[in-house]
C-alpha cells in the first residue's frame, strides 16, 4: 500500500507481518517435530529471545557508531555514512526476522498445544 492514511498503512503492514508469521509457522509445522509440552516451548522460545537480544545488541552497537560519526561529521564522507546505514538496515532486518521466528513459534504452539 502506497496511498492512504498512516493508520491504514500501519494496518496494512501489520497484516503483512501476521501473514508472514502464519506462513513461517506453517513451514515450521511441516518441517519440524511437534512440540510436546509448554516446557519444551519455553526452552525453544528462550533461545529465540536470545537471538533477538543478540540482534538488538548489534543494532545498538552499529547505531552508536553512526552517532559517533555524526558527531564528527567533517571526518566522514557520504560513502562512510551509507555503509554504516546499510549495516543498520541489515541489523533491523535481523531483529525483525528473529522476532518473526518467535511469533511463528507462538502460533505453532497455539495450534499444536492450545491451552495444554
Amino acid at each position: 500500500m502506497i496511498h492512504g492514511t498512516k493508520e491504514e498503512h500501519d494496518l496494512y503492514v501489520n497484516q503483512m507481518i501476521v501473514n508472514l508469521a502464519h506462513d513461517e509457522a506453517a513451514r515450521n509445522i511441516d518441517v519440524r517435530e511437534p512440540f510436546h509440552s509448554q516446557h519444551e516451548v519455553n526452552s525453544f522460545m528462550r533461545e529465540e529471545m536470545e537471538e533477538i537480544e543478540e540482534a538488538i545488541a548489534q543494532l545498538r552497537e552499529d547505531f552508536e557508531v553512526h552517532w559517533h560519526m555524526c558527531k564528527k561529521d567533517s571526518h566522514y564522507d557520504k560513502k562512510d555514512f551509507k555503509k554504516q546505514l546499510d549495516k543498520i538496515c541489515l541489523d533491523c532486518k535481523q531483529v525483525a526476522l528473529e522476532a518473526l521466528h518467535t511469533y511463528a513459534v507462538a502460533i505453532k504452539t497455539n495450534e499444536q498445544l492450545g491451552g495444554k
